[in-house]
């Protein structure tokens, strides 16, 4: 998540109260004006300020994990999570799961946390509620992310770098900010939200195959020159499509999808990763074409 610092001098405001001043770009940014009411949340660890909006209202759901479904409550966690869900209690009849809820939330999903907790139930809720433009800010991250990934896998494809923990910890990281991204477009009802839902699940694919290509590299699979050469222009490619998203222009869009339709060309006399390499290039096509929806 990030965080942005700011200190505030406290004003004397009458005989009794005392004001802050709002930050200019967060006013300009949720669109307040003179005389307009913000929402103020306390808990024990500050104050959160809104802008007042129906999606501020707390969303509830309580479920039950038994023997029936105990092997898929991560699962419904996180569909309860992306459907904008902020506070969630859990009531089990089988084992103890709590702890491996808490290392579920760690690992996996963004911004909730265990508030209360009992030998039969436990309740989590969303502790970290976004600001207005948390939403690019998180998105943008996601896809520089993979660009990222890009690099260090072709890195590691020609032996320039060995493969670590943390490389493989991109994919986890990506898919972490990817279901906080998708819990925003649902709670803020965003009109391009299909759009960039698509591009979000296009982007966890290509993590996907960069993985698997890591773990094959793992296990001593030596790739040829062709393929690295070929892998090298998919991982331009992505960083163009990045680009493009945030300084859009037509004749780039279609420069790069007849880039798109020209590896899948090369792709095809492979004789190694071809399947990894085919997934990532649609993958980047199905990414461009949602680009396309949300510009026009």
């Amino acid at each position: 998540m990030y965080i942005i610092y700011m200190r505030r001098k406290i004003i004397s405001h009458g005989p009794s109260s005392l004001t802050i001043s709002l930050p200019s770009n967060w006013v300009k940014e949720c669109n307040l004006q003179k005389g307009d009411e913000i929402d103020v949340f306390e808990d024990d660890k500050g104050l959160l300020i809104k802008p007042i909006n129906e999606n501020n209202e707390i969303k509830r759901k309580t479920i039950i994990i038994n023997e029936k479904n105990q092997h898929a409550w991560k699962d419904i966690l996180l569909a309860l999570h992306n459907q904008g869900y902020d506070e969630i209690k859990i009531n089990f009849d089988c084992e103890d799961i709590t702890k491996q809820i808490h290392t579920y939330l760690n690992e996996e999903q963004l911004g909730f946390e265990i508030i209360e907790q009992s030998n039969q139930s436990t309740t989590i809720r969303n502790i970290s509620n976004p600001p207005c433009d948390q939403f690019n800010n998180l998105f943008r991250r996601i896809f520089r992310m993979t660009n990222e990934y890009a690099r260090k896998t072709e890195s590691i494809m020609i032996n320039e770098n060995n493969i670590t923990e943390s490389n493989l910890l991109y994919q986890t990281t990506i898919s972490r900010l990817s279901n906080y991204c998708r819990r925003i477009i649902i709670k803020e009802n965003k009109k391009t939200g299909t759009f960039y839902d698509n591009i979000i699940s296009n982007i966890n694919n290509i993590n996907n195959e960069f993985t698997n290509i890591l773990e094959q590299t793992k296990e001593g699979k030596i790739i040829s020159l062709e393929t690295n050469k070929i892998f090298s222009k998919i991982s331009d490619i992505i960083t163009q499509t990045y680009n493009l998203h945030y300084q859009f222009s037509t004749e780039e869009y279609t420069r790069i999808k007849s880039s798109i339709e020209e590896m899948e060309q090369e792709i095809k006399s492979l004789k190694e990763l071809k399947t990894e390499m085919n997934i990532i290039n649609k993958n980047i096509k199905r990414i461009l074409s949602s680009i396309l929806a949300i510009q026009f």
